[in-house]
């Protein structure tokens, strides 16, 4: 699991150290790598983020305004996220497979 703006290049601390681990596992070779690039992730916790607490707030209104190319940046339940790992480690495809939120929602459905 890394993150939606995973860039080794980013200026952004966590987005390049994401991008930068992503790199190093899919030089490991394995025969079938799936990285899951989520947005923000909602479902329950059991401690209290009051910032994470916020935004999933605000994505509420926002997710429905975001269409077409915007659709990875809309919020992802945990559970789509699990849901769609187990799919895809089902699929019996080799290679290197990158999901942002939007695909991992289709894969979850589908």
């Amino acid at each position: 699991m890394s993150s939606l703006g995973a860039d080794i290049h980013s200026r952004n601390f966590y987005t390049k150290l994401k991008g930068r681990v992503e790199k190093d596992v899919l030089e490991v070779g394995i025969d079938t790598t799936c990285i899951y690039r989520p947005s923000l992730i909602t479902g329950e916790r059991q401690e209290k983020r009051w910032a994470e607490d916020f935004s999933k707030a605000l994505f509420k209104i926002i997710d429905p305004l975001l269409l077409g190319r915007l659709q990875k940046y809309r919020s992802i339940r945990a559970t789509d996220i699990a849901l769609a790992m187990l799919k895809s480690s089902l699929l019996h495809n080799t290679g290197q497979y990158i999901y942002t939120s939007d695909q991992i929602k289709e894969l979850a459905k589908g």
